[in-house]
Formats: C-alpha cells, structure tokens, sequence
C-alpha cells in the first residue's frame, strides 16, 4: 500500500481500491503510488498516445474539460503545464501484456515551489485511456490539469517522433535484399 491509500479518508480509500480492481490490480502491492524497480525511465516504451485519444478521454470522462475547451486546448491549465516545463520525469511500467502505467510529478499551478502532485495514467495497447489518478484535490475524479498535461507529454513525444528507436540505433538495413518476389 502506498502512503497516498494510507492517507485517504474510507470513503477514498474504497474508490481508489475499485479503480485499481476495474484495471486488473488485485493486490496493492502494484499502486501505481509505489516506487519500485519496475517503473523505467524510457521513453520508447511509452504507448503512441495521439490527441484523439485525450480528446476523447477528456470529453467522455466526468470532469473540467468540455468539447468546447478540448478543441482550445493550448489555452487550458493543462496545456500550459506540460508547455512550461511543469511536468517531470515521465516513467512508465507495463501490467500484464496489455497496460501501460505511466506516472509524473506535476508541479502545483497555486504553489509551485511546494511539493509537485503525483499523477498516473493507465493506457491500454491500442493506446485507449482506460484511467488516471492525482494526488490533487480533484485527482479522484480521474480528469485533473496534472493528468492532461501528462498526457499532453506523451503526445507531443509520440507526435516528434522521441518515442521511436532512433534509425542509429538500429541494425543496418541497407544491406537488406531490395527485389520483389513476383508471384507465379
């Protein structure tokens, strides 16, 4: 159990239980507020999340963002938290062979030099947003600036490119054989 459960109120403590079952984590050994050896700073492990994804994820889910303020979303909080540096190290775990656990720090928009609120998102292997978690007030409800400005992060490293294997790093393919087999 991480000190985050530890510090919720029954009520919380039960909801966030549920959201961790709804995911497949039975045991809270794997909270997402756990650090431990299988969160990875790699950004080629992290899933293609694309801006139809938020979008959706956004407007689906019960929270601040409404359709009108996703399509402005370079004016939202969110957006200006990833663009002004606020969201930490992004590290990612995999759960199973089909979710992705992706966690930041994001510094507080009200306070920024107190300590950053911790956020996690799960994402599943074709890149849908199955769920996400804050430690700020409106963490709980699944749709706060800190977890859109994570995802915000993701999207701007998989719209770059920083989340592919650079072509250096690669074996050489050049030497590959170029002809087509034709069909008889």
């Amino acid at each position: 159990m991480s000190l985050y459960y530890k510090s919720l109120l029954e009520a919380p403590q039960r909801e966030y239980k549920e959201k961790l079952l709804r995911l497949g984590i039975k045991d809270l050994c794997f909270d997402p507020f756990i650090d431990c050896e299988t969160w990875e700073d790699n950004v080629t492990k992290w899933p293609d999340v694309q801006f139809g994804e938020i979008y959706c994820y956004h407007v689906d889910t019960p929270g601040q963002f409404t359709r009108e303020t996703s399509k402005a979303y370079r004016s939202l909080e969110a957006y200006n938290f990833f663009h002004s540096g606020w969201v930490q190290t992004v590290l990612s775990s995999t759960l199973g062979s089909d979710k992705c656990f992706l966690k930041a720090k994001v510094n507080r928009s009200q306070a920024p030099s107190e300590k950053p609120h911790e956020a996690w998102v799960c994402v599943d292997t074709d890149c849908t947003i199955l769920n996400a978690h804050c430690t700020c007030m409106a963490g709980l409800g699944e749709v706060c600036s800190h977890v859109a400005a994570i995802l915000f992060k993701i999207e701007a490293s998989v719209r770059l490119g920083y989340n592919k294997v650079a072509c250096t790093s690669m074996p050489c393919l050049w030497n590959q054989n170029f002809t087509k087999k034709v069909k008889s």
